[in-house]
């Protein structure tokens, strides 16, 4: 399960003009316009075109990559901002400083949008920030409706919990993780907090292996301290070259997540069997990858150890379990059945519902 090379040269001898480029887009199945091509060079999104003497401004092969990725980006991923540094984590240069500037972007609109949404509900309060229990208030507020929420936009649900446990760990993680108020005692809450995020599956053991977490759960503040909201504004602002291609990297590999966590799924018959059900999200808004590179980027820098073994043993199942994966999609039902006769009932279900899982998701095209 390799990742795009953070590189792409240019192919000197294949120029293409710029009506060319847009129908090679085109073939591609993307909508793409002059006008648009036009924007996203002006802005550096896409490599411009250059100097080829008489000819004119032509581009190179590779920019036809670049174009049909930022297309198929645009019909999700709304935000350039955003886009940009989609782009450039599937392997698309881009330079540094715009990387940095579009991530300070999103951050800004992240916070503004809290902002609106905390002086909205003060306003419903009765309240002003300045008033005693303002902040307690506010947490309450917008814990109460997104526990109630239903529908397509409500949060989701990873373990049983009745509605006053969920108030609780929303209430607790909103502190926590969006206003950065950390407090180490409150085990209680932080308990609810797990059962929300669905990490409680990780306390128990599943089938003779584990538990992975272990210890107080309000342990959890210590990781807020430099994964909260605050702190991912900081290091938006602050992040160094360096610092952006080693966050980089570790994205990588920690895209592979949601696959570990369906093949976990389909395996063990159950929906979050060990607690990870939650890392499905990764590719669900276009914000989640930008807030996980500078959630890596700062834990790098409080604990550079702990992230580069979690990335190893990533990259450790991935190279091990990957092969044999993409071997089981692609047989034909006779060789399964040949491959599977052999082993146990409940293991050739097992088998039986990872390849299943894996085609639909890939004729779906999940990741």
């Amino acid at each position: 399960m390799s990742h795009p090379s953070p590189t792409v040269a240019y192919v000197a001898d294949t120029l293409l003009d710029t009506e060319a480029l847009i129908a090679r887009a085109h073939a591609e199945g993307c909508d793409l316009t002059r006008r648009m091509l036009q924007s996203w060079v002006a802005k550096r999104l896409v490599p411009a075109p250059r100097r080829a003497g008489r000819t004119g401004w032509v581009h190179a092969e590779p920019d036809v990559a670049y174009v049909v990725a930022a297309c198929r980006l645009r019909t999700t991923v709304r935000s350039l901002d955003a886009r940009r540094v989609h782009l450039w984590l599937d392997g698309f240069d881009q330079r540094p400083e715009d990387v940095r500037a579009s991530l300070v972007t999103i951050m800004k609109r992240i916070d503004s949008a809290l902002r609106r949404e905390v002086d909205g509900t003060l306003a419903r309060l009765g309240m002003s920030a300045d008033d005693p229990g303002a902040s307690s208030a506010v947490c309450a507020a917008l814990a109460g409706a997104l526990a109630s929420k239903r529908g397509k936009n409500a949060l989701p649900r990873f373990a049983r919990q009745p509605l006053r446990g969920r108030v609780t760990g929303i209430e607790y993680l909103l502190r926590l993780f969006i206003f950065g108020e950390a407090n180490q005692d409150a085990e209680t809450e932080a308990k609810a907090a797990e059962k929300v995020m669905g990490v409680s599956a990780g306390r128990r053991r599943l089938r003779g292996i584990g538990p992975w977490l272990t210890g107080p759960a309000s342990v959890m503040a210590s990781a807020a301290r430099v994964m909260s909201l605050p702190a991912l504004v900081a290091a938006a602002a602050t992040a160094t070259d360096d610092e952006l291609t080693a966050a980089r990297e570790a994205v990588h590999s920690l895209r592979a997540f949601p696959k570990i966590v369906r093949l976990l799924a389909a395996w063990t018959n159950e929906d979050n069997p060990v607690g990870w059900g939650g890392l499905r999200l990764l590719p669900s808004d276009e914000t989640v990858l930008p807030l996980l590179l500078l959630a890596v980027l700062s834990l790098r820098r409080a604990m550079p150890d702990n992230v580069q073994a979690v990335v190893g043993a990533l990259d450790d199942v991935v190279h091990d379990a990957g092969p044999h994966v993409d071997e089981l999609l692609h047989l034909s039902d006779s060789d399964f059945a040949a491959r599977t006769k052999n082993v146990s009932a409940a293991d050739a279900a097992a088998l039986t519902r990872v390849r299943d899982e894996f085609r639909r998701t890939t004729r779906r095209g999940a990741p």
